[in-house]
């Protein structure tokens, strides 16, 4: 049997028939695979030879052309150097008679006019020659034509006419002595009147007299399509041949033979299918030949232009059908595709009957695996055969044990992964598409107080648990209802599962409001703390304002004091009182810098992009006198960077470390440096500033950051409230860094600080 019905009611190939197909089908590959191997090898060279051929036709056409072509230069060039061209030019200039010889103008004329006949006699293509003086508006001076019915004629003085306005007239104005110009396929303009059956091509070189003064030109009118034709006449039989122009203009010569009257272009492109399309591809320049295929035609090109000053260009063109070139081919190719069908046949019979006896083993393996049931009865298998059939008996015994050891697994599995879902903390329920209850674990029954048997079938609505309005990946808050009607918070996070029994919802429950009761003891906290925080900033507000008053009073009657009875005062009095002004400047000072320490912590941050060029730039002006009065310098090392922040508050930073580095400083230069250098973090820049200071011991590392604390006497470096660097560490930490220092005693110190780049 070679088609079976699978269970499903499909149609399906056995195992026989496929070994059979694969048989034939490996011959059919083979023989496809070699032949057309061979065969597109021997097309590409069959093709490959005949376009060398076809373009070696074509270049000896081009050659014969050419010379043709030339030999109309080589007439006006041989004519124009004759006697009589130079007798006319003396004879005219010296009242009609030769000073040389005597001869008369007339005498002349007969003679160039006996020239002129005998070269077109010789050249039948030729349809007019002409000797045209520049004077007198280009008139013809001897003219010599070829009537319709063949014959020869010298047209009479008062029948000349002028040809200065004619366009090969104004060309040959720029010819050279020597030079020949071949002018474009027109048709023939005789008193004016346009003779579109005379295409001509007109080859012209200009005449001179003795002292090399321009004097006219000799002319040729050829027959462009006699002289093509004639042409023609002398080359073998050839492929189809086209000779065509850079205007377009063509002469057609079929393969049988026939030539077909010339055609003008006159601005349209007319070369019929793949000639035009290889002659329009094939530029304008000469070159040798080339060949290409278009469609189903091989069409080799050949452009050239007649060795002459001025000359169109001529192509020709020869092509030969695809169909031509392969004929053999073809034929060869019928013969293999015959002999290929009858070997598939002949090795089809044998391999039938080879994969009737290979499969019968299988098939009775089939029987008994489908009359069988694996997982509770032992099958008889011929496991002890030694061919294929016996490592498939094999194999499927292997799997038979394997299914029954993961059937013990899976069973064991299922009952671990029960208990497992069974002692989760979260409740999970199971929900299928029509909202209706699959699972629920022991988590849930704690939760909604529903045990899994009541619940389990019921609707999901019971619980008020709605799978709709959560998003399936993410977490969501709901108000679920328990067994005794209470409504409690949950956090639900539902998953999609797609099974074959169709589509699932897992919910993962988990009750929340222990968390809720916390989240809003927070937030009470939270508003506590932020009126404590304003009632804190009112009472600094207060206390520095009442501070002060008293202090302002102390020093007032100081002052009183020191003018009202100075002069009862000894000498140690006066120190006292000095002493109390200093201690109220300075007590003022302390509770201003209190003041503004805690609102650096709660005042809100203007952020912006700040350059800190610019605010280094700020910091320098507004230290002008300060620099000058402790001989210092603030020094930048290299581009520093534009960083969000706040710009007072960064001015403000910068200020107390260039002003701290200056002032515990015992150098005579001062100065401090600015700068920037890598870190890990690309977002953040890190800033530095060091200074040729004094330096900081180990021992006062964390206690120099503490506010009001000062290491040093105000007589040993001047006064201070010791709140900079507190300042400093604050400014950086509500911008989100960190202030850290390196120092060594005696040679400086050089802080580091953070700040978040611009565009991150």
């Amino acid at each position: 049997m070679v088609v079976r019905t699978s269970p499903a009611g499909t149609l399906s190939l056995t195992l026989r028939a496929k070994y059979l197909l694969l048989v034939c089908a490996a011959v059919v590959v083979a023989t496809a695979v070699s032949g057309i191997s061979y065969f597109v090898w021997i097309e590409r060279l069959t093709v490959a030879k005949a376009t060398d051929s076809l373009m070696f036709q074509t270049q000896l056409v081009a050659t014969q052309v050419k010379l043709n072509v030339e030999q109309l230069r080589n007439d006006v060039l041989t004519v124009s150097r004759m006697p009589p061209v130079q007798g006319i030019i003396r004879s005219g200039r010296n009242g009609g008679i030769d000073p040389a010889d005597g001869s008369t103008d007339a005498q002349w004329r007969n003679r160039l006019e006996a020239i002129f006949t005998s070269t077109m006699t010789k050249r039948v293509d030729y349809v007019q020659m002409r000797y045209i003086g520049l004077a007198g508006d280009g008139l013809e001076l001897v003219r010599v034509d070829r009537d319709k019915d063949g014959h020869l004629r010298t047209t009479e003085e008062e029948d000349l006419q002028t040809k200065a306005s004619q366009p090969y007239f104004q060309e040959s104005l720029t010819l050279a002595p020597g030079e020949v110009y071949f002018s474009d396929i027109t048709p023939n303009v005789d008193f004016d009147r346009t003779e579109f059956e005379n295409p001509m091509l007109r080859a012209v070189t200009p005449v001179v007299d003795s002292s090399g003064v321009p004097f006219g030109f000799v002319l040729i009118n050829a027959h462009f399509g006699a002289l093509i034709q004639g042409i023609l006449a002398q080359i073998p039989p050839s492929p189809d041949l086209f000779i065509v122009t850079d205007a377009g203009d063509f002469v057609h010569r079929s393969a049988a033979g026939v030539v077909d009257p010339l055609v003008l272009a006159q601005g349209s492109d007319r070369l019929p299918g793949a000639f035009g399309r290889a002659i329009r591809e094939d530029g304008t320049d000469p070159h040798g030949p080339t060949a290409k295929i278009y469609d189903d035609r091989v069409v080799a090109t050949v452009r050239f232009a007649p060795d002459v000053a001025i000359a169109p260009t001529l192509a020709v063109a020869l092509s030969q059908t695809r169909e031509d070139l392969l004929a053999e081919v073809f034929e060869t190719r019928r013969k293999a595709i015959v002999l290929a069908l009858g070997l598939i046949l002949l090795v089809a019979v044998p391999g039938f009957f080879i994969s009737r006896r290979l499969t019968g083993p299988l098939l009775r393996l089939a029987t008994d695996l489908r009359t069988s049931d694996p997982g509770r009865s032992e099958i008889d298998l011929p496991v002890d055969r030694g061919d294929e059939v016996g490592e498939v008996a094999r194999a499927i015994d292997v799997l038979i044990a394997r299914r029954r050891r993961i059937e013990a697994i899976q069973a064991s599995t299922l009952a671990r992964l029960q208990s497992i879902l069974d002692r989760t903390v979260d409740a999970i329920v199971t929900v299928d598409a029509t909202g209706t209850v699959q699972s629920f674990n022991r988590a849930a029954t704690r939760i909604f107080g529903y045990e899994a048997d009541d619940i389990i079938g019921h609707g999901a609505d019971l619980l008020l648990l709605d799978t709709s309005r959560a998003a399936v990946g993410a977490v969501s808050e709901q108000e679920v209802r328990t067994a005794d009607g209470r409504k409690i918070p949950v956090e639900l996070s539902v998953s999609e599962v797609q099974t074959a029994e169709g589509k699932f919802f897992s919910c993962i429950v988990r009750a929340i409001g222990e968390r809720k009761r916390l989240e809003a003891a927070v937030r009470a906290h939270a508003d506590a703390l932020e009126r404590s925080n304003a009632e804190l900033e009112e009472f600094a507000y207060i206390a520095s304002h009442d501070l002060k008053e008293p202090l302002r009073a102390i020093s007032n009657h100081t002052q009183f004091l020191a003018e009202d009875q100075g002069d009862k005062l000894d000498e140690d009095g006066h120190r006292r009182i000095a002493r109390l002004k200093e201690l109220c400047v300075r007590a003022d000072r302390l509770i201003t810098d209190l003041l503004h320490f805690s609102r650096l912590g709660r005042d809100e941050l203007r952020i912006d992009a700040v350059d800190i060029g610019g605010v280094v730039e700020a910091v320098r002006a507004g230290l002008v006198d300060y620099l000058k009065e402790r001989n210092g310098e603030i020094r930048t090392v290299g581009e520093l960077p534009i960083v969000r922040g706040d710009r007072s508050r960064l001015t403000s930073l910068i200020y107390n470390l260039v002003v701290n580095g200056l002032k515990y400083n015992d150098q005579g230069a001062r100065y401090v440096e600015i700068g920037v250098r890598e870190g890990r973090n690309r977002d953040r820049v890190i800033v530095f500033v060091r200074d040729n200071g004094i330096g900081i011991a180990p021992e006062f590392r964390d206690s120099v950051f503490k506010i009001f604390k000062r290491l040093h006497s105000e007589k040993a470096y001047g006064a201070g409230s010791g709140v900079g660097l507190s300042f400093a560490r604050k400014i950086v930490e509500r911008h989100g860094g960190r202030l850290t220092f390196d120092s060594t005693p005696g040679s400086g110190t050089i802080f580091f600080f953070d700040l978040q780049r611009t565009g991150t």
